[in-house]
C-alpha cells in the first residue's frame, strides 16, 4: 500500500500540480486546452483571498489535489472568508487500487481538518455534479443549498446597445459604494469590490468578459452586468457572469439588460444563461423579460464550522451569481 505524504501547497508545486491537472482533465476529452501557469497562478497565487491547496504526493508525483478559491464573504454586516471548491481531483494511476473511502476523500478529509476553522474559511461550497455530491453527501459532510436551475432566455433580434450603458475596462472603487448599496438587506455574499472584480474578470487569462455599467447622479456606479460567451452550459451560451443593480432600479437594470442582450446576439451566443437566488426581486423580474427556469443536473452544495450557518440560512440569504462558479 502506498504511503501518501499529505500537505499543504508550497512554492515550487506549480509544475508538478499542472502536470497531473491536464492529465486527469484531458481524459476522453479531445477539445481540452491544457491550463497554463499564468493560469494556475491567476486561479491560486494571485487571487486576493489567498491560497487553499491539499496535495497527497507519491513521491515528486501529485497523487491527488483538494482544493479552494477563497473570497472575502459579507455576512450580518461581518466580513469573513469563504471559499469555493474547486480542482479536486486523483491521478488515474492511483484510483485502481483505493478502496472507500479513498484517496480523494482522504484527500479532502485533511484539506477541511486543516482549513474549515474560523482562523481560515467559515465554510465552502460547491457546484456538484450527481457522482460528487453523492461522494460528498456521504464521506464529508456536503450539505444541500439547493437542486440548482438555470434561467435562459432565447436569443432573439434586438435593436443596438441602448443609450446609458457603456463598456468599461476596469472596476474602480465606485463597486465596493455600489455592493453596500445593493447587500444592506443580504444576508451573505461575496463582497464586490474593485480588487475582486477586477482578478475575477479584468484579470482573467483565458477568458474575456465584456463589463456593462450605468452611471448615476454625481458619477457614482449605478450598476453592472459581465457578459462571456461559453459553451457551458451548453453550446455558444451566453453568460450573464455577475449582475449588481439595486433591486429598486428598474431602468437601470433594463438597460444593462438591453446592453448584455445586443451583445450576446452579436457574439452569436445561442441563448443567455443566468442564476439569480429565488428570494432577490431580480429573480421574479428576470421571469417577467422572458427568463425561463430550466433544472439542470448540478447540485450546489455547502458546509460551515459554524452549526447556526445552516442550509436554511444559505438558501434564504446568500446573493449568488455565476460568478461565484469557475466553470463561468
Amino acid at each position: 500500500m502506498t504511503e501518501y505524504e499529505y500537505r499543504p501547497y508550497r512554492a515550487g508545486d506549480e509544475g508538478r500540480i499542472l502536470e497531473t491537472h491536464n492529465l486527469v482533465f484531458s481524459e476522453g476529452n479531445p477539445a481540452f486546452l491544457p491550463r497554463t501557469m499564468s493560469e494556475w497562478e491567476w486561479a491560486y497565487t494571485r487571487n486576493p483571498g489567498g491560497v487553499r491547496v491539499l496535495l497527497a504526493l507519491d513521491g515528486d508525483l501529485v497523487a491527488a489535489h483538494y482544493a479552494a478559491q477563497p473570497y472575502r464573504v459579507r455576512m450580518g454586516g461581518k466580513d469573513c472568508s469563504f471559499g469555493q471548491i474547486v480542482d479536486s481531483y486523483v491521478h488515474p494511476a492511483h484510483r485502481s487500487a483505493l478502496k472507500r473511502p479513498g484517496l480523494y476523500v482522504k484527500t479532502a478529509e485533511r484539506f477541511f481538518e486543516r482549513f474549515l476553522s474560523p482562523e481560515w474559511d467559515t465554510g465552502y461550497w460547491g457546484l456538484a455534479i450527481p457522482e460528487t455530491w453523492r461522494m460528498g453527501r456521504r464521506f464529508l459532510n456536503y450539505q444541500l443549498v439547493r437542486r440548482q436551475n438555470f434561467l435562459v432566455r432565447d436569443l432573439r433580434p434586438v435593436s443596438a446597445a441602448p443609450a446609458g450603458a457603456r463598456e468599461i475596462d476596469a472596476f474602480d472603487g465606485r463597486a465596493a459604494t455600489l455592493f453596500a448599496r445593493c447587500s444592506k438587506d443580504w444576508g451573505y455574499a461575496v463582497v464586490r469590490d474593485e480588487r475582486y472584480l477586477n482578478w475575477r474578470f479584468v484579470e482573467h487569462p483565458r477568458h474575456t468578459y465584456v463589463c456593462f455599467a450605468v452611471d448615476g447622479p454625481g458619477g457614482a456606479l449605478a450598476g453592472y452586468a459581465v457578459f462571456r460567451l461559453a459553451d457551458w452550459p451548453a453550446p455558444r451560451a451566453g453568460l450573464l457572469a455577475d449582475w449588481l443593480v439595486p433591486p429598486g432600479d428598474g431602468e437601470v437594470g433594463a438597460t444593462l439588460r438591453e446592453a448584455v442582450l445586443e451583445r450576446a446576439r452579436r457574439e452569436g451566443a445561442t441563448s443567455l444563461v443566468a442564476i439569480f437566488p429565488e428570494w432577490s426581486p431580480w429573480c421574479a423580474r428576470f421571469g417577467e423579460w422572458g427568463w425561463i427556469s430550466r433544472p439542470s443536473d448540478y447540485v450546489l452544495a455547502a458546509q460551515s464550522c459554524y452549526p447556526w450557518l445552516d442550509m436554511h440560512f444559505m438558501r434564504h440569504g446568500w446573493w449568488t451569481q455565476l460568478a461565484e462558479i469557475d466553470l463561468a
